[in-house]
């Protein structure tokens, strides 16, 4: 027909009804059927619409109240525009929107979807439901719109949840209850004109969907993207943030002021994130990623396990307190891109007992304290501010490169450990009270660096700064690098059975106790070691001790150092002693030019095996064996019963030689130019010092004997054969002084003998009792007596006799 009009009721439950023009009708009881047509039909009164489809080019307006469907009903809108314009009731069932209809809503559109039947309004991608009225979800069940949806009017969420699963644009008002959820489940959204009367429920982004913001928009509610896409065109400040797993993206700015979880998906695009509320961070076995965004811990951030990204150039800062809770069941990570970094200016603490790491660049300006377990620095970092490290926690710098500074007393008693391939570079000064442990990394000192302890087992510390260690420490392995110096004040454990160690042009000062326990320390590029404390070498028989390198390297003992195991032990380097060498056991060598000025002391059973050494003060005392390539003693003393053997052994004229333990006798072996002063006590018949030369002993201008008469002489004679010498030269040189002690006055002959047949010299002293005892006036209290040399074929002798008085 053309059209039909009419106040009544039309109940049509089956077959067809067109229009082509214009038509009205009082109320509609549609149940089945089709109507269709390009007309109009207006509805005025109150309707029902269980079933059947409304077809063609036409409209279909209902202005007045429309029970729509009903629990297990469909009914569709194929092409036409239907218009929703008084009180619209939805009870269940699904309506479809097919080749382009549209159907909207300028009235009151109730959607009753309980729990117990689901409102669906489904169809084609080139239909829509367009809301320019009121919309309100009520049931506390499930509905969804799923063509495109356009609300300009307001759309209530007031309980149940509404899913909006295929595109949207929602320009008017959105209020969203307490308890309840606009969910969008799939398409393109586009959302805008959000405030603080939208509700506090909830608002997800779920399915594939993508929702796009502009604008400045406000959400009191829970917002949760999982596992769709948020697009921020504009400022989202949300209340709470549950983002489990899709993307929050964009340019524009989040800003979450309460209690939220971040526990996976990622953050991107250039634009910003900020928690100013409680955040709870991932958790065991759960990845995140925040790509090039900026992101902002403002509050307080609990990390509790898993492993958060940072990649093309993406930024997290905090800049409120961010906990890290890693255990020793799970481990915290912050990984990523070199590009992309970690900046602390608030406070980091890290308080479980496990592992965590950051793995991309690290900036602390705030506080950065490692309460428990270890925190690794796996990629660069620069630390300006505060850093505590508790006892019994560990910060590990576990690669890249890494600034360190403003470390005082309070930057804790931990663990400050530099492994992996990590260098970390040091400027001004810093104190750390804990355990520096430097395996296998590298310390660049750029000033001064006070550490309590010191563990290097391998890697190096290098450059121009100190480093000073007061504790006790172990350095097992490694090398100690660069211009500057390292100063041991307390104990040190020096290497180990076959662990090797280097100084490379640095100075190192051991300056409190320290033990080498076998291996070899290598000092090179004009190194300088110096003991100013105590040095305890305890090479065995076992492991041997070795202090080596190059020429332009020395060891400089100012100290004590004390050779007392049972082994061999070698320095192989210059080595000057200024203060006090003992070798108490065993065998030092002395390889390399060894020069005396302090005290070297050989005990008995004891072994020195040198190249060069020289004397230029202090004293030689050997009671064991001293023996190098050649020795020259330039001053000071050399005393002892031990032997002294080398090819050229050099007595100058400041030296003094005193053998014997009071008394006894010192061997030299070798051939000895002797220009000094020889020391001999003659304490009775049966004790006297004695110098015995296993070569040529030939005496130099300027030599002198002291012969040192004991007090208390009253035999009537007495015989010291004082000097033995394999053969001897310059005796005519030797100014002899008597030092004496007697009230009887003796008569002196010195004697000089060689003989070749046992290839052996002597030199003789004869002292016999004077006739004139008593009345003579006594000699001068030194008496010189100038011997001139004699030689023998087989047997020459030649004497010299003076009368001694008391000689004091």
């Amino acid at each position: 027909m053309r059209s039909f009009s009419g106040s009544g009721r039309l109940s049509f439950a089956g077959g067809v009804l067109q229009n082509s023009e214009a038509s009205a009708i009082g109320a509609l009881a549609f149940s089945g059927g089709a109507i269709m047509g390009a007309g109009a039909l207006n509805v005025s009164g109150p309707s029902t619409w269980t079933g059947g489809s409304m077809n063609g080019t036409g409209t279909t307006t209902f202005t007045g109240e429309l029970a729509l469907l009903g629990y297990g009903r469909y009914a569709t809108a194929n092409q036409r525009s239907i218009d929703f314009a008084g009180t619209t009731s939805l009870d269940g069932g699904t309506l479809f929107a097919v080749n382009g209809a549209v159907l909207t809503n300028t009235g009151t559109f109730v959607d009753n979807g309980s729990s117990t039947y689901r409102n669906s309004i489904g169809g084609t991608a080139d239909s829509k439901f367009v809301n320019a009225g009121t919309y309100s979800k009520v049931g506390a069940g499930y509905s969804d719109i799923g063509i495109a949806f356009e609300n300009k009017g307001t759309l209530n969420v007031n309980a149940g949840v509404l899913g909006l699963t295929a595109s949207s644009s929602i320009t008017g008002g959105l209020n969203i209850a307490s308890g309840a959820t606009l969910v969008y489940g799939g398409g393109v959204h586009e959302l805008g004109g959000l405030t603080v009367a939208s509700g506090n429920g909830g608002l997800q982004i779920g399915g594939n969907a993508l929702v796009n913001t502009k604008g400045s928009n406000t959400f009191t509610g829970l917002l949760e993207v999982y596992p769709g896409a948020l697009n921020l065109g504009g400022t989202f400040n949300a209340t709470t943030l549950n983002l489990a797993g899709g993307a929050i993206m964009g340019a524009g700015a989040l800003n979450v002021s309460g209690p939220s979880t971040w526990t996976g998906g990622s953050m991107n695009g250039t634009g910003t994130t900020t928690f100013t509320g409680e955040l709870a961070l991932l958790g065991y076995g759960r990845y995140a990623t925040a790509n090039q965004r900026s992101i902002d811990f403002a509050g307080t951030t609990s990390l509790d396990g898993g492993t958060l990204f940072a990649v093309n150039g993406a930024v997290l800062t905090n800049t409120g307190t961010f906990v890290d809770n890693g255990s020793s069941t799970y481990r915290n990570s912050i990984g990523g891109t070199a590009d992309s970094k970690f900046v602390n200016a608030g406070t980091y603490s890290k308080v479980g007992a496990g592992y965590s790491d950051i793995g991309i660049a690290f900036e602390n300006k705030g506080t950065l304290n490692v309460n428990a377990g270890v925190l690794g620095l796996t990629a660069s970092s620069s630390i300006t501010g505060g850093l505590n490290i508790a006892s019994g926690a560990t910060l590990v710098y576990g690669g890249g490169v890494h600034e360190l500074g403003g470390l005082t007393v309070a930057s804790g008693n931990g663990g400050l450990q530099i492994g992996g391939n990590a260098l970390v570079n040091t400027k001004g000064s810093n104190t750390f009270t804990g355990l520096l442990e430097v395996y296998p990394g590298a310390l660049n000192l750029g000033g001064t660096f006070n550490a309590t302890t010191l563990n290097l087992a391998g890697g190096a510390i290098m450059g121009a700064g100190a480093l000073n260690v007061s504790g006790p420490s172990t350095w097992t392995g490694g090398s100690m690098n660069g211009t500057g110096t390292t100063t041991f004040t307390g104990e040190l454990a020096l290497l180990g059975y076959g662990r090797y160690a280097t100084a490379n042009q640095r100075s190192i000062d051991f300056a409190g106790t320290t033990s080498l326990d076998g291996g070899t320390l290598f000092a090179v590029n004009g190194a300088v070691l110096t003991n100013t404390g105590t040095f305890v070498d305890n090479g065995s028989s076992t492991y041997r001790n070795s202090i080596g390198g190059t020429a332009d390297s020395k060891f400089v003992n100012a100290g004590t150092y004390s050779k007392v195991g049972a082994g061999y032990s070698d320095i192989g380097i210059a080595f000057e002693n200024k203060g006090t060498l003992n070798v108490n056991a065993g065998v030092l060598g002395l390889t390399g030019p060894a020069t005396n000025f302090g005290v070297v002391s050989v005990s008995a059973n004891s072994q020195v095996l040198g190249s060069d050494y020289s004397q230029a003060s202090g004293t030689t005392k050997v009671d064991g064996s001293l023996r190098a390539s050649s020795i020259h003693i330039d001053g000071g003393n050399v005393q002892g019963s031990g032997t002294i053997e080398a090819a050229n052994i050099v007595i100058g004229s400041a030296a003094t030689v005193a053998p014997g333990e009071s008394p006894g006798t010192l061997t030299m072996v070798g051939n000895v130019l002797f220009g000094g002063t020889l020391n001999l006590e003659l304490a009775s018949a049966s004790s006297f010092d004695v110098l015995k030369v296993l070569g040529l002993l030939k005496f130099d201008a300027g030599a002198r004997i002291n012969l040192m008469l004991a007090l208390g002489l009253d035999d009537d004679s007495y015989h010291f054969d004082f000097l033995e010498a394999t053969s001897m030269e310059g005796f005519d040189k030797v100014s002899l002084e008597f030092a004496a002690g007697s009230n009887k006055h003796y008569e002196a002959q010195l004697t000089q003998s060689c003989q070749t047949l046992n290839a052996l010299c002597h030199l003789q002293l004869l002292l016999t009792l004077s006739d004139a005892n008593g009345g003579d006036v006594p000699e001068p209290d030194t008496l010189a007596l100038l011997v001139l040399a004699l030689v023998g074929l087989a047997y020459t002798r030649r004497q010299v006799s003076r009368r001694l008085t008391d000689l004091a």
